[in-house]
């Protein structure tokens, strides 16, 4: 999370959506201060209060687990088979990310909804459109420079990570992304 306070505005990062490329945007081009790496609308409320303005990215969810698998190191193993195993052996289960990084968990885990992240207010961006999405931001802040790409995992096509059960599966765990956002699988 990033707060710009001579702007009174906020940068909500959610997991696996550009926020490294974006906080580093932020902070080179303004004086900023850190929250938590994954803090949420309501830390937001709490740490940044004269914030007027806040946004965050979201990306399709199916997408988004594939990104999450292969920036945690398993991109040559079993995508179902490690997200299974975290499904169902434990409700809170992490990410997949080494021991020495479960802090990053947070308040969230696994089944968590993007949409959590997020208030009402939120300005939401689209990671599949995130070059003209991000001009919003731009115009905002009267910053023409552009987005760096940092932490970008090569992918595969999500797809082909995907059976129709785990396809499903997903949908139902992050249904209310996939209505509030609009995702659908292979879109």
């Amino acid at each position: 999370m990033r707060y710009l306070p001579e702007h009174c505005v906020t940068f909500i990062h959610n997991p696996k959506t550009a926020g490294t490329s974006i906080s580093q945007w932020l902070d080179e081009n303004f004086n900023t201060k850190i929250g938590r790496k994954h803090g949420n609308y309501a830390e937001m409320q709490t740490y940044f209060p004269e914030t007027t303005y806040n946004f965050g990215v979201v990306r399709n969810p199916w997408s988004r687990l594939v990104s999450w698998y292969k920036f945690a190191g398993h991109g040559s193993g079993n995508f179902e088979r490690w997200f299974m195993d975290r499904y169902y052996s434990n409700a809170n289960a992490h990410l997949g990310f080494a021991n020495d990084l479960m802090w990053a968990r947070n308040w969230y885990n696994l089944t968590t909804p993007q949409s959590a992240w997020f208030g009402k207010d939120t300005v939401i961006l689209k990671i599949e459109n995130l070059s003209a999405d991000f001009d919003i931001i731009k115009e905002k802040l009267y910053c023409n420079k552009d987005l760096p790409i940092l932490n970008n995992t090569v992918e595969d096509n999500y797809i082909d990570y995907y059976n129709d059960d785990l396809i499903e599966l997903v949908r139902d765990i992050y249904l209310e992304d996939v209505i509030k956002f609009g995702y659908e699988f292979g879109i």
